[in-house]
């Protein structure tokens, strides 16, 4: 199936490219199931709630859940239609969204480091 956009033809995907949508759909998709699970347990136990360093952990595993909703999106569309389909908008929305995802993690990995700097060389 070719689409046709703005930009032109796209080519269909080829056999290695549909094994390395595949791979990263099975990436993304135990990405999502892992951060959904700290969810849950955030969610479920109540001792969690009451340090503030574990909202560090959820607010990674919300940003986590957040690009790789976006990149399995974008994966399953491609893995189904053989071409990323969405067009010149839908591409653009899933790079901002996956993009801010992976800004949003690295922070909290660098504020998860600073804590752990502060607490084992300051205290």
């Amino acid at each position: 199936m070719t689409v046709q956009l703005y930009a032109g033809e796209w080519v269909e995907h080829n056999a290695e490219s549909k094994v390395w949508n595949a791979i990263s759909l099975a990436i993304n998709s135990v990405n999502i199931i892992a951060n959904g699970l700290v969810l849950v347990l955030f969610l479920t136990d109540r001792i969690l709630r009451h340090d503030y360093r574990t909202y560090l952990f959820l607010n990674l595993a919300l940003a986590d859940i957040i690009w790789g909703a976006a990149a399995w999106v974008t994966e399953a569309l491609s893995a189904h239609y053989g071409a990323f389909v969405t067009g010149p908008v839908g591409c653009q929305a899933v790079l901002s969204i996956a993009s801010t995802g992976m800004a949003v993690s690295g922070q909290t990995f660098m504020w998860i480091a600073v804590d752990r700097y502060v607490s084992i060389c300051l205290e």
